[in-house]
């Protein structure tokens, strides 16, 4: 088991990163770790960017940074907002690239 160092700034770099680190490594099975409210995205984007690879994702929980009743907190909710967003640019656009 190893834990690859990410320094992209995007999911799609994020990606490139885990890539090298698993040419590196050999690894075959992967485990992204990102936030609750990212990781149907992050899924898609890695299976997409990195094929070749059995993933699997998990969230990581922050209640300081998004929570269920996401409409009582401004933040949470314009995190709600963008992460719908970006979702939706990339079933629409960046898909297909």
């Amino acid at each position: 088991m190893s834990v690859c160092p990410i320094d992209g700034l995007s999911t799609r770099d994020e990606s490139k990163d885990a890539e090298k680190c698993l040419a590196r490594e050999g690894g075959k099975s992967v485990l992204i770790v990102t936030s609750d409210f990212h990781t149907r995205r992050a899924l898609d984007i890695y299976r997409r960017e990195v094929p070749g690879h059995e993933y699997s994702v998990a969230a990581a929980r922050d209640a300081e940074q998004f929570g269920v009743r996401w409409w009582t907190h401004r933040q949470w909710a314009k995190t709600l907002v963008n992460e719908w967003l970006r979702l939706i640019w990339w079933e629409m656009v960046d898909r297909w690239r």
